[in-house]
């Protein structure tokens, strides 16, 4: 029992060592989205949503590298003019890395910025009525995108920091999209 206990405690020491570096990370914030029409100047949805992100990566002092899957939520517009009804449901979800450069402040807050490469996926819903008349279509696409972040961590405890995040998404030709982010980042 007691080569079994020392050999568990020699395993755990062994695997906390390798754990030494990691990280996950979870967010939720505020996004404003906007979709133009082909570049025309036109928004065809200008709305906010609510956002959420989970991250992994790896810390290498002042530089980190993560990946993270985005759920930027579901966008929707409708018109009508009084005869016709228009409705436009989007949702967008995100995979992307993300390189970081932190700021080491040698106190409790460490400022950051980051650059973000992504591979964003649109699932767009449409359909309009018109008198006894409907048509309805459904459309996806994948697209890359790219985006900038800056923010503080505070330090909780010696695992555990506060995230306080801005950031800008291109998140395809037509779209653009522009949050502010709280999470929290547990390091192993």
């Amino acid at each position: 029992m007691k080569k079994l206990l020392i050999a568990a405690a020699i395993s755990a020491c062994a695997l906390s060592a390798q754990a030494e570096g990691w990280y996950v990370q979870g967010d939720l914030g505020y996004s404003k989205v906007e979709i133009e029409y082909m570049d025309t100047g036109f928004d065809v949805i200008d709305d906010s949503t609510f956002t959420q992100r989970i991250s992994g990566g790896y810390d290498w002092g002042n530089w980190r590298a993560a990946i993270d899957y985005t759920n930027f939520g579901k966008l929707s517009r409708g018109a009508t003019d009084g005869y016709t009804t228009a409705n436009l449901d989007v949702k967008i979800k995100s995979l992307g890395i993300t390189g970081f450069y932190d700021f080491d402040m040698g106190n409790v807050f460490k400022p950051y910025v980051g650059l973000r490469l992504s591979s964003n996926h649109f699932k767009l819903s449409a359909n309009a009525t018109q008198g006894s008349y409907s048509l309805s279509d459904s459309y996806t696409d994948r697209v890359a995108g790219i985006g900038v972040l800056a923010g503080v961590n505070y330090k909780l405890t010696e695992k555990l920091d506060l995230n306080l995040g801005a950031e800008y998404n291109r998140l395809s030709a037509e779209t653009n999209q522009v949050g502010a982010n709280v999470g929290l980042h547990y390091n192993f």
